[in-house]
């Protein structure tokens, strides 16, 4: 399928990804890094695409590994798992 990008996005999905850049923006300057170090901009648009609920689910989505998974993952699938279409 053709990559989309942020600007592609609208309604529910677009309401979705404004969320995780928000929690991404708020994790990133708690831990004072850029954003892009929790995560790119493609990653989340890839959780919007694929709407993990699970741990596992979230493995599935690349630029997801085991450290970010542990580290942020609770916080991501909370936000997903709440998002109400």
């Amino acid at each position: 399928r053709a990559t989309l990008g942020a600007d592609d996005l609208d309604g529910d999905d677009r309401v979705l990804f404004d969320a995780l850049r928000t929690l991404r923006r708020e994790l990133a300057e708690e831990a004072r890094v850029p954003p892009y170090i929790v995560f790119g901009d493609r990653v989340l648009l890839e959780m919007v695409a694929r709407r993990p609920l699970t741990h596992s689910a979230l493995l599935q989505v690349p630029g997801v590994g085991q450290a970010k998974l542990e580290r942020y993952g609770d916080y991501f699938l909370e936000v997903i798992v709440n998002h109400e279409p």
